[in-house]
């Protein structure tokens, strides 16, 4: 099947992110066609079931994974070998040249208000700091922070974004003053404040002063790394490496926040704090030492890192059960 039959079977629109996505990986990477056409009647109830936004992008990492994997023809992928319906299993089982197996299971970090509040203001920060002037600019959002609300602002970003530049290169204001003024389609909702300081000496942008923002950031990003490392290590299998791919398109999660996330896990069960370890589902702190000597290892795929030396992140764990040679390491680490 040709790659825009496939995307019809599975029911993927090629006007939505989902079904372009595919059909790139496909005319780029013809064994994930061969993958795709193999494995279409899952594809199409798998995307039936995502009846959300979410969920979606869920899938479509889900299946980025197979696509990664399958570029090197070293590896060959099943998916979902185990089933699904007596219980929860690995996405992958791989295979690689060298006769090693390993399972693999993909999931990603889902982007929290915070964090989708965050690249909001990242994106109109640095449109303002284009700005050449003497001036620093501020936000403020003086309505309730809704899911509605933050679909309008992105909805809306290049005119906010339009405008702010307009009125920074138009404003007149004497040192020491402030000038305020909403935002148009956000009256009640998004005002800035333009300010002239006799103490800002670079002309060559606009200084942003911040925004004042009524959603908080926790600063324990770290801890979703915990949810998901206590969730996924009870479906892996005994007797095999098990890889674990976390992918994140937000800034908000980096590869640090994994490492702490394991730091706390292993000195909680040091600790031998078994009350928080049976509210993520094990008999206790012993339990899940157990369990987590399954993890082989993590590999960290993050959308906002493209400019690091190597494209993913990795950590091996020491007290694994089972290892991966150091070629598969290398690639997990370099694939793109």
């Amino acid at each position: 099947m040709s790659p825009e039959e496939l995307l019809c079977h599975i029911g993927a629109d090629t006007g939505d992110f989902l079904g372009r996505a595919l059909l790139t990986w496909m005319k780029q990477n013809s064994a994930f066609r061969l993958f795709l056409e193999r494995y279409k009647d899952k594809v199409r109830a798998k995307l039936r079931n995502c009846d959300t936004e979410d969920k979606r992008h869920d899938l479509l990492w889900e299946l980025e994974a197979a696509c990664l994997l399958t570029k090197s023809s070293d590896f060959a992928l099943e998916y979902e070998r185990y089933g699904t319906r007596i219980s929860r299993a690995p996405d992958y089982s791989v295979s690689h040249r060298l006769g090693v197996q390993f399972d693999a299971e993909a999931t990603r970090i889902r982007k929290t208000q915070a964090a989708a509040v965050a690249e909001w203001e990242s994106g109109i920060k640095r449109a303002i700091r284009a700005v050449p002037s003497d001036l620093g600019v501020s936000l403020s959002i003086t309505a309730e922070f809704t899911p509605d609300l933050l679909r309008r602002l992105n909805a809306a970003r290049e005119d906010i974004k339009q405008f702010l530049a307009q009125k920074i290169s138009s404003a007149q204001i004497r040192p020491e003053t402030m000038e305020q003024c909403a935002v148009p389609g956000f009256e009640d909702e998004l005002k800035i404040f333009i300010t002239k300081s006799p103490l800002k000496f670079d002309l060559s942008h606009t200084s942003y002063y911040g925004a004042d923002l009524p959603v908080a950031y926790t600063q324990r990003e770290f801890t979703k790394f915990g949810d998901i490392i206590c969730d996924k290590i009870r479906q892996f299998r005994d007797g095999r490496a098990n890889i674990l791919m976390i992918g994140s398109d937000t800034d908000a999660h980096e590869f640090l926040d994994c490492m702490e996330a394991i730091e706390n896990l292993l000195r909680l069960a040091a600790e031998k704090n078994d009350k928080f370890f049976r509210m993520h589902g094990f008999s206790g702190a012993d339990d899940f030492l157990a369990q987590f000597a399954s993890l082989t290892g993590v590999v960290f795929r993050n959308r906002w890192l493209s400019d690091q030396r190597d494209r993913n992140s990795i950590w091996h764990n020491p007290d694994a059960a089972h290892s991966l040679p150091s070629e598969i390491w290398q690639y997990l680490r370099t694939m793109d």
